[in-house]
């Protein structure tokens, strides 16, 4: 087999003619850009000028055929992806839409190169095709620290800072390193800190953002944000929890603020540490503050609602998987079937059968008939983990009121 530097080596020539070729075509690359994010609509949002963006494409192509041909670059085109990161930045384009836009020069590049080679020409395509995307992939990049850079300067310059940090924070599942440091140093947040993310329903956010309030009372570091349709808190942990307290569920519970956030309605995530991943820590509580039961009293977890996400999940997947599975309680008095449910929720809480007769209030024998009943009906038996856990997710997304 030909190794791939002789193979790159002897198609070189054409390579050239063909990246010549292109260049020779550079308007129609702008004009499939354009096409492929409809004018500025996709990806900008219409925030760049379609006329600007035409330009900007074709100066960024005349950069990436001069790298590919091998062509001296100029300091203004060393330049030219920290001017365009810079003015995205200060267009309000958001990062991840922004790399993915620049991505698309790839796809312009590459249809050319296709629509002018001759069949003979597949071998130099597939030899040479990580040329093009390495110079796009760097291109981006440059563009995108660029971006990240003045990001932060928007925010510095701003009274809004703090948010726009927030913000990009929140939102960008893969900050950069150098922008975490920086929004690290602009939010009081070292690397080592834990961050405790709390959400709440917009709707019922008032005792979250009052909670919030109190911690920089208190001289905390703290920040609310809104994210999808919920209130993201977000404060840093004392020392000592950061340390012991780090990636345990329900480890609030164990927390100096466990006091005051029992008052508070919401869906909280497992202690971090650092801004690397506040993107991940927020969307766990909001989803879990969207999934948590109205009438649930303080701050809910992972924990907490896994059932009935699991039983959503399963219900739309395999539809009739609950109602089979609960057949039998529809057949029972109402009487007979709350006091079967809430036996079962007990015993499932704690798995003891003595536990669960002094949490009822009943004899141990009692609680033994009760499961055996609910097996009868169910076919699910409440000792034996697995059925029990169906019973679990079942009993989450059925109300028999």
């Amino acid at each position: 087999m030909e190794s791939k530097d002789y193979l790159r080596s002897q198609t070189e020539r054409r390579w050239m003619e063909l990246i010549e070729e292109v260049g020779r075509h550079r308007d129609l690359l702008a004009d499939t850009f354009m096409q492929q994010v409809e004018g500025g609509r996709l990806f900008y949002e219409s925030r760049v000028n379609a006329q600007e963006l035409r330009a900007t494409a074709n100066s960024a192509f005349g950069l990436l055929l001069k790298e590919l041909g091998g062509t001296a670059i100029t300091e203004e085109d060393r330049d030219f992806p920290r001017r365009v990161g810079v003015r995205r930045a200060r267009q309000g384009v958001e990062s991840e839409k922004l790399t993915a836009a620049v991505h698309r020069d790839f796809s312009a590049i590459w249809s050319s190169l296709l629509s002018l080679s001759r069949p003979e020409d597949a071998l130099i395509l597939a030899v040479h095709a990580e040329d093009v995307w390495r110079v796009v992939d760097t291109f981006a990049g440059r563009i995108h620290t660029a971006y990240t850079e003045e990001v932060v300067a928007i925010a510095q310059e701003r009274s809004m800072s703090v948010q726009s940090l927030v913000s990009q924070l929140l939102f960008d599942d893969h900050p950069s390193t150098t922008f975490i440091a920086r929004a690290g140093q602009a939010l009081s947040i070292a690397a080592g800190d834990g961050i405790w993310v709390a959400a709440s329903v917009v709707a019922v956010d008032s005792a979250l953002r009052q909670f919030t309030e109190n911690q920089r009372r208190k001289g905390r570091v703290a920040y609310t944000h809104a994210m999808g349709g919920c209130t993201v808190a977000i404060w840093v942990a004392a020392a000592n929890e950061s340390r012991e307290l780090l990636d345990i569920v329900n480890g609030w519970e164990h927390g100096a603020d466990e006091r005051e956030l029992r008052q508070v309605h919401c869906g909280i995530a497992p202690l971090h540490r650092g801004l690397a991943h506040l993107h991940s820590a927020a969307a766990i509580a909001c989803e879990v503050s969207m999934t948590m039961r109205p009438d649930h009293r303080g701050p809910a977890t992972m924990s907490d609602v896994w059932p009935l996400i699991a039983g959503a999940s399963l219900n739309e997947r395999m539809p009739g998987f609950q109602a089979s599975l609960l057949f039998g309680l529809e057949q029972c008095k109402d009487a007979e079937r709350s006091t079967l449910l809430e036996t079962v929720r007990v015993y499932a809480a704690n798995g003891d059968v003595s536990t669960s007769a002094a949490l009822l209030f009943c004899h141990r024998n009692t609680v033994m008939k009760r499961l055996r009943r609910f097996r009868e009906l169910t076919g699910m038996d409440m000792t034996i983990p697995e059925q029990a856990a169906q019973a679990i997710v079942a009993l989450a997304q059925k109300s028999f009121e």
